[in-house]
């Protein structure tokens, strides 16, 4: 499968930040994503996109990972408590989408990194695992997941 490289445009993002070892990731993430939908209901705000989940550690079997989960919001909603509306920004991506379980991922993310290494892009931000179906209504071998590492190509 060939890497894909995309423009994004800038996105806001209302994200709750927490760490957990990598055998607890789904629990820690489906936890954020909990907390973020509560913040925007009580609010009255929809989110404007798919839920999402970023990295900006390292990912290190064994250790405890740092996981931010967000989902899309308008421009205009603003932090509280433990709840950060940042802005993700534009730029170029490279792109992979992932169908099945998410105990697949960590195999698309080597093969992504290993191409985009021997491509000679650079990393300049976190992964972002986007899911574009729920696990609660479409069975494992149908979710979707688009990977997205923000990177920069070398200069000519």
């Amino acid at each position: 499968m060939t890497l894909a490289i995309e423009q994004v445009e800038s996105r806001h993002v209302a994200v709750v930040t927490s760490e957990a070892p990598m055998s607890q990731m789904p629990e820690a993430v489906g936890t954020g994503f909990a907390r973020v939908m509560e913040f925007l209901a009580s609010r009255g705000v929809a989110p404007v996109g798919p839920p999402m989940a970023m990295y900006p550690g390292p990912m290190v079997e064994g250790q405890p990972m740092t996981v931010q989960t967000a989902i899309p919001v308008s421009l205009g909603v603003q932090s509280d408590g433990d709840v950060e509306v940042v802005s993700l920004p534009a730029g170029q991506v490279a792109v992979r989408v992932h169908v099945g379980p998410y105990t697949g991922l960590g195999a698309v993310y080597s093969a992504m990194m290993a191409e985009m290494e021997a491509s000679g892009l650079s990393v300049v931000g976190p992964p972002r695992e986007i899911y574009l179906n729920d696990p609660g209504e479409v069975p494992e071998p149908q979710l979707m997941t688009r990977i997205e590492f923000p990177i920069e190509r070398p200069a000519m």
